[in-house]
């Protein structure tokens, strides 16, 4: 009667961490999908923005990237300011 009482015990501790070790391997598959499907985008990204620039006249981009992150003009061009956008 022990034997057959400490037998359903240890059966009964296997299944529940079995049954955990599932719920593990699931987690960390879903976990995988999600890194690999952001994995794909970026590689989608990375290639758009390649293109991007290799289409790009380089005298463009730079002119692009001086006007837009160096806030530089070309010599006698006028720039306004929108003194109501602060507001």
């Amino acid at each position: 009667m022990i034997l057959l009482l400490l037998l359903l015990v240890v059966a009964g501790t296997f299944t529940v961490r079995l049954v955990q070790l599932q719920v593990g391997i699931h987690e960390q598959k879903q976990a995988f999908n999600s890194l690999q499907a952001a994995y794909t985008q970026q590689l989608q990204e990375n290639e758009a923005v390649r293109k991007k620039l290799d289409r790009a006249d380089e005298a463009q981009y730079i002119e692009r990237v001086a006007r837009d992150s160096l806030g530089l003009i070309k010599p006698g061009e006028r720039v306004y300011v929108d003194a109501s956008a602060g507001d």
